[in-house]
């Protein structure tokens, strides 16, 4: 086989890996009952979001920016 059949060969096989292994995954178990306020509720509780996201987002932006200036001072340079 040629080396660019056995690249092809171990995308597929990888991509297939990935996808069956998804759906091979269980359901959760059901919540025991009258562990909410007013009978059953959902997963996930109140854990708040609002802090670590904001900070993940301003950090990115800062990064992205960063690297848009050390490009634009670099091209700068070359010329």
């Amino acid at each position: 086989m040629k080396k660019k059949n056995i690249y092809r060969l171990f995308i597929v096989v990888l991509i297939l890996f990935l996808t069956v292994n998804s759906f091979v995954q269980g359901q959760p178990p059901v919540p025991p009952g009258g562990h909410g306020a007013n009978g059953n509720q959902g997963s996930g509780g109140a854990a708040p979001l609002d802090g670590g996201s904001l900070l993940l987002l301003l950090s990115g932006l800062g990064y992205g920016s960063y690297k848009v200036i050390r490009a634009n001072f670099r091209k700068k340079d070359d010329n």
